[in-house]
C-alpha cells in the first residue's frame, strides 16, 4: 500500500496536519521540523501527488508561459528568471510558442485552460488581445512582458523605449557626434514609435537637425527588443 501522511505522522511523532503543512512548505512549521519530516517521507518512499493536492486546494501550482519563439534570445534571460522564481516557490512551468500564429494562439489558450494553470505570463510581443481576453473569461490571471498592447492589460512589464532611445542619442552627442542616423523596424509598433520619438526629441534638445535620409524604418518581423 502507498505511504500516507498518517504513516509519516506516526513515524515523526507529530500530527498529520503538521506533516501536511511541512510537505506543502507552510511557514507555520519551523524549517528544522519541515526538513525532518521531508527526510522521513523520502525514506518511507512517500509520493507527494500534485494531482491530489490540486483537487483539495483547487490550485495546480503550474504557470503557463507563452513566447513568440522558443529560440528568442531576448526572452532567454527572462525565462531563466521566471523558472528560478517559480521553482523556488514550488511551481512548475508549462511553456508554449505562438509563432505569431492566430491559430496556434487559440490552441495554446485551450491547452492551458485544460491544464488548469494558476496563471499565465505572456512573453510575446504580438499575442493578440482577443486570445488574451479568453484567459480572463476563464478566470486565469495574466501578466504580459513587452507586449505591444501593454496598455490593454492590468498587469504588464515593459522597458521604456522612449527614454532608452534618448539616453543612447545623448551619449552619442556627448561623444561629439552630430550626424546621427536612426534605423528601426517599422513592424515593431509601439517599440519603434517610442524609439524614433526619443531620438528626435534628444536631437531637437541639442539643436541638431535630422535630414530625412538619416531616418530609415525597414519592415521586418515584430520584435520585442
Amino acid at each position: 500500500m502507498p505511504v500516507t501522511i498518517i504513516d509519516i505522522a506516526k513515524k515523526s511523532n507529530v500530527s498529520h496536519s503538521t506533516v501536511s503543512r511541512a510537505l506543502n512548505g507552510s511557514a507555520l512549521i519551523s524549517q528544522g521540523t519541515t526538513e525532518r519530516i521531508r527526510q522521513i517521507a523520502a525514506e518511507m518512499g512517500y509520493f507527494h501527488s500534485a494531482a491530489a493536492r490540486s483537487l483539495k486546494t483547487n490550485r495546480t501550482q503550474a504557470l503557463g508561459v507563452i513566447v513568440s519563439n522558443v529560440d528568442d534570445p531576448f526572452f532567454g534571460e527572462i525565462l531563466h528568471g521566471i523558472e528560478e522564481v517559480a521553482q523556488n516557490n514550488g511551481y512548475s512551468l508549462f511553456m508554449a510558442a505562438s509563432q505569431h500564429s492566430p491559430e496556434k494562439e487559440q490552441h495554446i489558450v485551450q491547452a492551458m485552460r485544460e491544464h488548469c494553470v494558476d496563471g499565465v505570463i505572456i512573453c510575446s510581443a504580438s499575442f493578440s488581445t482577443l486570445q488574451s481576453n479568453q484567459f480572463s473569461k476563464y478566470g486565469i490571471p495574466i501578466v504580459v512582458v513587452n507586449n505591444q498592447a501593454a496598455e490593454d492589460y492590468r498587469y504588464s512589464i515593459y522597458h521604456d523605449d522612449l527614454d532608452g532611445s534618448r539616453q543612447v542619442t545623448h551619449h552619442l552627442i556627448e561623444l561629439g557626434h552630430r550626424r546621427i542616423a536612426y534605423l528601426g523596424n517599422s513592424s515593431s509598433g509601439r517599440t519603434n514609435l517610442d524609439r524614433i520619438t526619443g531620438f528626435e526629441q534628444e536631437m531637437a534638445a541639442a539643436g541638431l537637425s535630422i535630414p530625412s535620409e538619416y531616418k530609415h524604418e525597414v519592415a521586418g518581423n515584430p520584435s520585442p527588443y
